[in-house]
Order: structure tokens, then C-alpha cells, then sequence
């Protein structure tokens, strides 16, 4: 070897390989029919195809459309519910080939914070004692040690150690987020999924929670997954955007790549006379077409931080 190619070996960057692999992913839900005797009568394609990894402390943003898949394809991830078909593959374990009590073990890697703060917590249980449960399921028992955690995981969400004495209903939507932010990280897991995590907040707390995710990620290098409707928003806090429509993965960007042709495949052309759209389209030096119908124009991407929205 010669020292020229020498030089060259000790200055190529090592890649480290994907945390979380997933490949061909697809989940099909029966329809079914009938008055007195249910039988099948079609299929819903809810996801079709999806492929893509993640590094270690990367954030990736999935974007799209309410029905497009995002929430299915992240509960298939998680083996909340099983895929059809395809592979998930989180540090070189095949999770689809799990049992139920492997599964729960690699759930203290893998955590998700649900849309819904306020239907994810027991309205019956203090919020530190919901945010201890994963510590008792997982054999901590030790009160001391316990308390101490739940008080630490208060504090790094921006709240103090004594709300841990009070009940869900006492807390406002974007605490309550905060809440089920710091029970997903009280076992320091390696990929957090936030399934549309500021859905039903408004937009002001909504930003308020993605800074706070984007911090933990900075502060603990965890790796995040974070799904989301408005991709402006999902361009400032994700290091790549992955599109997705009826369940098919429409591209696959880092958000200074992210042009407005990638809108015009992800929502279609009329969609482009949202604010994201025009903002996008105007970084590109696209000219956007101005539509008539006020439908074009109001149902924008920006609508994703509205209380109204479903789940996807």
C-alpha cells in the first residue's frame, strides 16, 4: 500500500451502521361486512412498501397527509401492531421475529409519545406514578431510587419534582405532552417515536414541545423519530424528511434538498397554494400558481397544529 493510499484510508469517515432498519414494510387491514354474519369484503392498504434507516442520533421526520400511514407505520415499527410483511431490524435484531416478553425487553430501547397526552395518561394515577410504571414493569423497585428518577425526568422536561403529585386533568395539553415525553425517557431508551406530538396543541406550544425534543436530543443523543404534518415545521426539526402518500414513501430528503416538486408528489398541485408550499416553492425559485378555490388555500399544511385534527 502505497502512503498516498494510506492517507486516504485514515482520512475516510467512518459510517456508522443504521440504528433502526426498516425495509419493505407493509400493513394491510381487512374490511368487513355484513349484517348477522361478518365476512371480508376488501383490504385497506394503509402501508405499501416503506423502506428506510436511521443512524444513531439522527432525527428523522415522517410528513404527510391524516391517512397516509405515518402512525401506522410507526406502531408496525414498534410491533404495537404487527406488520403484514417486511422487516424491522433495530441494532441487527430482526423485531417481527420477537415474542411477546422479547418484544417488552427491547421497549426499554424503543419508546413512543402518543398524540393524545391526555387519552395516553390514566387519569386515575398521579402523573409521577405514571411515569414511574415502566420502571416498575421492568423490575425497579427501589421507592428511593424511583422518586429520585421521576424527579429527574420532571426537571428535564421543563417541570418541577412536586407536579409529580398531581392528576392529569390539573395540567394543561402542552404539560401533559411533557408528562408523556418524560415517562417515554425514564429507561434512557436509544429511539424515541413521537407520533404527531403537537397535533392537538396549539401552535405557539406546539414549537414549544418540538425545541424541547430537539434539546433532549442534543443533551442525550437520543434518536428520534418524529411525525408530523407540516413540513416547514418538520424541515426545522429533523435532519432528513421522508414523504409518505397512501402508505407509498413519496421521497426521501434532507430539508435543504426539499423542493416543491417533492410537494407536488406528496399533496398533489393545489396544495402548493398552502404557506409551506409557497415557502418551499419560493426557496426553489419555483413560480406557484395562484388557485381560485379558497379550499386550496386554506387547507395548508400549517393545519396540522389544529385540535380538530384525527389521527392518522
Amino acid at each position: 500500500m502505497t502512503i498516498s493510499e494510506l492517507g486516504a484510508t485514515a482520512t475516510t469517515p467512518t459510517v456508522p451502521p443504521p440504528l433502526l432498519e426498516v425495509t419493505d414494510l407493509v400493513k394491510h387491514f381487512p374490511l368487513r361486512g355484513g349484517t348477522f354474519v361478518r365476512h371480508r369484503v376488501g383490504v385497506v392498504h394503509a402501508v405499501c412498501g416503506v423502506t428506510f434507516s436511521i443512524s444513531p442520533g439522527e432525527t428523522l421526520g415522517l410528513v404527510g397527509e391524516s391517512g397516509c400511514g405515518k402512525s401506522t407505520t410507526g406502531r408496525s415499527v414498534l410491533q404495537l401492531i404487527a406488520p403484514t410483511s417486511g422487516s424491522v431490524r433495530f441494532e441487527g435484531t430482526e423485531l417481527t421475529e420477537l415474542d411477546s416478553g422479547d418484544m417488552r425487553r427491547m421497549r426499554r430501547q424503543i419508546q413512543v409519545v402518543f398524540q393524545d397526552p391526555f387519552a395516553s395518561l390514566d387519569p386515575r394515577l398521579p402523573v409521577g406514578e405514571a411515569i414511574a410504571e415502566p420502571l416498575h414493569i421492568h423490575g425497579i423497585r427501589d421507592r428511593a431510587a424511583v422518586q429520585r428518577r421521576v424527579a429527574e425526568m420532571l426537571k428535564l422536561v421543563g417541570l418541577e419534582p412536586y407536579h409529580a403529585n398531581r392528576y392529569p386533568n390539573e395540567f394543561s395539553g402542552g404539560q401533559r405532552q411533557r408528562v408523556g415525553i418524560a415517562r417515554a425517557l425514564v429507561r434512557d431508551p436509544e429511539v424515541l417515536l413521537a407520533d404527531e406530538p403537537i397535533s392537538s396543541l396549539d401552535p405557539v406550544t406546539g414549537r414549544e414541545i418540538l425545541a424541547l425534543l430537539r434539546s433532549i436530543r442534543s443533551m442525550r443523543g437520543t434518536t428520534l423519530v418524529c411525525n408530523l404534518h407540516d413540513v416547514s415545521l418538520a424541515t426545522e426539526a429533523a435532519d432528513r424528511l421522508i414523504g409518505l402518500r397512501d402508505g407509498v414513501v413519496a421521497f426521501d430528503r434532507r430539508p435543504e434538498e426539499l423542493a416543491a416538486d417533492d410537494l407536488d408528489r406528496l399533496y398533489g398541485a393545489p396544495r402548493l397554494a398552502s404557506p409551506s408550499g409557497r415557502f418551499l416553492a419560493a426557496s426553489s425559485g419555483r413560480e406557484v400558481p395562484r388557485h381560485g378555490s379558497a379550499v386550496a388555500g386554506e387547507i395548508g399544511l400549517t393545519s396540522s397544529l389544529s385540535s380538530s385534527e384525527v389521527a392518522t
